[in-house]
C-alpha cells in the first residue's frame, strides 16, 4: 500500500477517536475523509497507468524494492576450455609451397607435431598459447619464426636442429622458454623480444631476462661477445654448442657462470674470468677444445665436476687459495697441462680429477690432503704412483719423466 495512504489512514483513526469524544471535530473529520478519497483515486489511477508519471514511478519503485529484498544468489559458473591441439595427424593445419598455416582456434602445437617436415615458414595464429616439446624438431629448411603474443610457453627442444633458422621473434606473452631451444641452430643470428614482454628482453640479438641482469642465450653466429656491465650471471647453456665463438669479455658485475654455459664452444680460445666470480658450475667449460689458459678467481671455493674436462689445449691453470675441493673429472683429458700447483686450501681431490693429463710432469702440493679425501684414481693409473708418493712424502714438488710413471719428490 502507498505510504501516503497509510499515513492518512493513521491520521483518520486519530481524528475518529477524537470525534467520539468531541463533536467539534466533525468538520475536521469530514475534511480528512475527503482527502482520503482523493488519495485513493490517485492510487487507483497509478495502478491503471493513468496517473501522473511520478506517482506511478513511486508505486512501481516500492513494489520492486519489496520484490528484490531477498539477496541475489551468485550464479557465476566457470567454463572449461577444451584445448585444440595441432598434431602430426590432425586436420587443423596445411602446408602449401613450404608454408605451414595453422588454423585459427588451435591452442596448442603438440609434441613433435611438425618434426622432420620440409617447411620453410610458418604462420602461428593468435589462438595458440603453448608450443610443446620437439614441436618443430629437425625442420631443417625453416628460416624464420614469429611467435605471437598469445603464446605463453615454449617447451624444451621445440626448435632443435632447425639448421636454416636465422631469426626468431618472440611476443609479449611468453613467460617460459625451455631447454636448448635454439642452441643447435648454427645459422641463428638474432632473437628479438617484444618490448612489452614482462619476463624477457633482447639486445643485439642476445636474450636476457627483463632486467638485463641474466644473460640467457647467445645466438650461435656470434664470434666475439662483450657482455654489458650490469650482468650478474651467465645462465645455464648460455653459449652451449656455439662453435664460432672465439672470445668473450665478462664484466666485473658477473658473479656466477651457470652449468654448461660454454660447453662445446670448440673454438673458444680466450675468456678472462673476472675476480667478481664466486661460482663456476659443473661442465661450464666442458670440451672447450682450444681454450689455452684459465685463471680461477680467488672467490671460487670449489672446482666442480667436469668443469674443464676435455679442454685439450689448456696448458696454463691457476688455482687460488680459496679453492677447497677439486671435483670429479674437473681437469680430465686436459692433455696439454704440463705443471700445476695444488694450494694448501685444497682438502679433497675427486675421482679422475686429472685423468689422462698425459703431459703433466710437475705437481706441487702446498698442503695436506687426507688419504680418504684423495681419490685413488685422481691422477689415473697411467700417471704412475703420484698419489702414493704424496701420501708418504707430504707437501712438496713432485716430478716425473715425460714418458715415466715414477714420481720423485724434489
Amino acid at each position: 500500500m502507498n505510504k501516503k495512504l497509510l499515513t492518512v489512514l493513521t491520521v483518520v483513526l486519530i481524528f475518529g477517536t477524537l470525534a467520539g469524544c468531541n463533536k467539534k471535530n466533525d468538520t475536521a473529520l469530514a475534511e480528512m475523509n475527503a482527502k482520503l478519497e482523493a488519495m485513493q483515486a490517485e492510487l487507483d489511477k497509478a495502478k491503471s497507468g493513468n496517473a501522473a508519471p511520478e506517482i506511478a514511478q513511486q508505486e512501481q519503485a516500492a513494489e520492486q524494492k519489496q520484490e528484490t529484498a531477498t539477496p541475489a544468489t551468485n550464479t557465476t559458473t566457470t567454463q572449461t576450455v577444451t584445448p585444440v591441439i595441432a598434431t602430426k595427424d590432425s586436420k587443423n593445419w596445411e602446408i602449401s609451397n613450404g608454408h605451414l598455416t595453422i588454423n585459427n582456434g588451435v591452442t596448442t602445437i603438440g609434441e613433435r607435431a611438425f618434426q622432420d617436415t620440409s617447411i620453410t615458414s610458418v604462420t602461428i595464429p593468435d589462438s595458440v598459447t603453448s608450443i610443446e616439446e620437439w614441436a618443430f624438431y629437425r625442420c631443417t629448411k625453416l628460416t624464420s619464426v614469429t611467435i605471437p603474443n598469445s603464446v605463453t610457453s615454449i617447451k624444451n627442444y621445440a626448435f632443435v636442429d632447425c639448421f636454416s633458422l636465422v631469426s626468431v621473434t618472440i611476443g609479449s606473452g611468453v613467460t617460459s622458454i625451455g631447454d636448448i631451444n635454439f642452441g643447435s641452430n648454427f645459422n641463428l643470428a638474432s632473437i628479438t623480444i617484444d618490448a612489452n614482454n614482462p619476463n624477457y628482453s633482447s639486445v643485439d640479438g642476445i636474450l636476457y631476462n627483463k632486467e638485463k641482469t641474466k644473460m640467457l642465450f647467445v645466438p650461435p653466429t656470434k664470434t666475439n661477445v662483450n657482455l654489458p656491465n650490469g650482468i650478474t650471471s651467465i645462465e645455464e647453456k648460455a653459449f652451449y654448442g656455439n662453435e664460432r665463438i672465439t672470445s668473450v669479455t665478462i664484466p666485473n658485475s658477473v658473479t656466477s657462470i651457470g652449468q654448461q654455459a660454454f660447453e662445446n664452444c670448440k673454438n673458444l680460445t680466450n675468456v678472462a674470468i673476472p675476480s667478481s666470480i664466486t661460482s663456476i658450475a659443473t661442465r661450464a667449460f666442458f670440451r672447450c677444445e682450444k681454450l689455452a689458459s684459465i685463471t680461477i678467481p680467488n672467490r671460487v671455493t670449489r672446482i666442480e665436476d667436469n668443469t674443464f674436462n676435455c679442454c685439450y689445449k689448456l696448458s696454463s691453470v691457476t688455482i687460488p687459495n680459496s679453492v677447497k675441493s677439486i671435483g670429479v673429472n674437473a681437469f680430465a683429458a686436459c692433455g696439454s697441462i704440463a705443471s700445476i700447483t695444488i694450494p694448501d686450501s685444497v682438502t679433497s681431490i675427486g675421482a679422475s680429477a686429472f685423468d689422462n693429463c698425459v703431459s703433466l710432469t710437475t705437481v706441487t702440493f702446498q698442503g695436506t690432503i687426507a688419504s680418504g679425501n684423495f681419490a685413488g684414481n685422481a691422477f689415473s693409473s697411467i700417471m704412475g704412483d703420484l698419489r702414493a708418493k704424496y701420501l708418504t712424502g707430504g707437501a712438496g714438488k713432485y716430478t716425473r719423466a715425460s714418458d715415466g710413471t715414477v714420481w720423485t719428490k724434489q
